[in-house]
């Protein structure tokens, strides 16, 4: 996690004294879906983002902080013949840094990598628990650019809670 942050705030220092062509950034909105077990335990989640661009040639560098909140989803097991209901949910903040290569004029693919900051909520009728975790992701990604648009689709690979990623941005 240091290393992430280390990372975000040399490039941030490194973009101040860039020209303003080079720095884009952004607040952006995104969409996720739950994969593998984790799709299991909550339904789809949605939240914000801010993101940093950096464009150098042939490469741009990526930094972005971002919020998911999942929804809950119930889940019905039984224990010693009696109907037991559980309730999940799960939110999570993002701190990622990466990089993309253009493909073609408009299209771009890369990864980030980062830490993801987990709160998964359990409730079992009148009780509720909470349990956090740090975890480390990888995430590979594709996505377009257009104007002061940019979105793109990420599968991001956190342990026991890979999710895939749409995320939208509007870049100044």
């Amino acid at each position: 996690m240091r290393t992430t942050a280390l990372f975000l705030l040399a490039l941030l220092a490194v973009a101040s004294t860039a020209s303003a062509q080079l720095l884009k950034f952004g607040p952006g909105l995104e969409y996720a879906a739950p994969m593998g077990s984790f799709a299991d335990r909550v339904g789809s989640g949605i939240g914000g983002v801010g993101q940093v661009k950096f464009d150098l040639p042939f490469v741009t560098v990526l930094g972005a902080v971002d919020y998911i909140k999942f929804s809950e989803k119930e889940l019905t097991t039984n224990v010693g013949g009696t109907p037991v209901t559980t309730k999940q949910s799960a939110e999570m903040w993002g701190l990622n840094a990466g990089a993309t290569l253009g493909i073609l004029p408009m299209i771009y693919g890369g990864a980030e990598v980062g830490t993801y900051f987990v709160t998964e909520r359990t409730e079992e009728s009148d009780s509720g628990a909470d349990h956090k975790v740090t975890l480390g992701a990888i995430a590979p990604l594709v996505g377009i650019s257009f104007g002061k648009f940019d979105v793109s689709v990420r599968y991001v690979f956190l342990k026991d809670s890979d999710f895939l990623l749409v995320r939208g941005v509007v870049l100044f």
